[in-house]
């Protein structure tokens, strides 16, 4: 597609020209990517999830909630289908948990209730897709074992769809 288009160090999903199509649709749809007149010849449906990943450690002492904030923002898909936590801890912390609640660019609530790790749900599917713009997570990490700092490394998977 870089040869074809001459569009060297640009993202497939850039819309070069303006005119409402990422060159990736526009390689397959045998339009111009640097001609906003020039359209796709046949509706450009490519229809894929991309899942995009953010991460971060967190370390939490005795009894105090330690949050962090990650973002995740969609290239192409802006409706969140799925997401998951990932936690690994490296201590040996009783009574932890790490919960992660989602948001959108508003700061409106997108999943009425949490992730939670361990003993709680660690994945949910939405039924209807719910769009975002930028995907927000804030994840609070706590445990109750006196004289250790537990290391909490927690990952979001979230699956974004058209």
């Amino acid at each position: 597609m870089e040869k074809t288009y001459e569009v060297v160090g640009l993202d497939a999903y850039t819309d070069y020209d303006g005119d409402g199509f990422t060159l990736m649709q526009e390689y397959f749809g045998n339009s111009k990517p640097n001609d906003a007149t020039s359209f796709p010849d046949h509706d450009p449906v490519i229809d894929f999830d991309e899942t995009l990943t953010a991460g971060t450690s967190i370390y939490a002492g005795f009894g105090t909630p330690v949050t962090k904030w990650l973002e995740i923002t969609p290239y192409n898909n802006k409706k969140v289908k799925s997401l998951e936590l990932m936690v690994d801890t490296t201590a040996n912390a009783r009574n932890q948990s790490v919960v992660a609640f989602f948001y959108n660019e508003n700061n409106e609530r997108i999943y009425p209730t949490y992730l939670k790790y361990p003993s709680g749900n660690l994945s949910v599917f939405f039924d209807q897709p719910v769009e975002v713009q930028t995907l927000k997570v804030e994840l609070t990490a706590r445990h109750y074992s006196s004289g250790i700092t537990a290391r909490y490394d927690a990952k979001v998977n979230a699956v974004f769809t058209e």
